[in-house]
């Protein structure tokens, strides 16, 4: 006797979420403020939701940064900031500076940042790496305590429209608690990289792994959505330019004001 198949409801497409103007677009599901949308997240009803080889799901804070409002267009900044252990840092960022993936650069509108992280690599900052490694593993072993900066990086405009944001609290006008689905693509640091090529190593050694690191380690980042190579360039000239210790002629080929 043939068993009857059981009914699995049509799952709802990425791309019928609409997207919202107030975050530059992105695709929103408001599940406090939107009973329907709340019962279908529950229900696993979301396409993205289905797609473990697509997306890293992380708990996250999503707000505007900057000056926002319409008088100053797109210089408002739409970020997402999250406080991920280093197990879960590696699999979100994949762009270590010092060892970067094979990826094509030239899609994802990254070669510029690209090209210039790997000049950077081949000189002080390789050191650098080192010495903040060691100090990492000194935290680990508990020889001191760990002081790390927040780690600011950004994500292609090109996987922006894949990227979806669930809202559990919106009670702030400026900022949601909630779960990002952030598209498996390297995220780019604007400002960290030293760190970052140094939680990879750490990562990826033994002692890390035997004292439990990889759980325990607790990094914080901050991710600006939707940006393109002109607008990664402008940030990492604002971060390092004027005041700064940062090399000025270096700075000033990314400065486009």
């Amino acid at each position: 006797m043939a068993l009857a198949a059981i009914p699995r409801p049509e799952l709802i497409r990425t791309a019928a979420i609409s997207p919202d103007p107030v975050y530059q677009g992105l695709r929103i599901v408001r599940c406090q403020t939107d009973e329907m949308a709340e019962k279908h997240y529950s229900n696993n009803r979301y396409e993205f939701q289905h797609l473990p080889a697509d997306y890293t799901p992380v708990t996250a804070v999503l707000c505007h940064k900057g000056a926002v409002g319409q008088m100053f267009g797109e210089r408002g900044r739409v970020v997402a900031m999250l406080h991920p252990n280093l197990k879960m840092f590696t699999q979100l960022i994949q762009y270590d500076p010092s060892n970067p993936p094979r990826e094509n650069y030239a899609a994802l509108e990254m070669t510029r940042a690209h090209d210039q992280t790997q000049s950077d690599f081949k000189g002080q900052k390789a050191a650098n790496k080192d010495d903040f490694k060691n100090y990492i593993l000194e935290g680990i072993w508990g020889n001191r305590t760990l002081f790390l900066p927040v780690i600011t990086g950004w994500q292609s405009r090109t996987v922006f429209e894949r990227t979806v944001f669930v809202a559990f609290d919106e009670g702030d006008a400026n900022a949601m608690y909630g779960m990002l689905y952030l598209p498996k693509a390297p995220v780019m640091q604007a400002d960290g990289q030293t760190q970052t090529a140094a939680l990879f190593a750490v990562a990826d050694s033994r002692d890390a792994v035997d004292a439990g690191a990889l759980e325990n380690l607790l990094v914080t980042v901050e991710i600006e959505l939707n940006v393109d190579e002109r607008k990664a360039g402008q940030s990492f000239a604002d971060r390092n330019g004027r005041g700064s210790k940062k090399n000025r002629n270096l700075v000033i080929g990314f400065d486009t004001l």
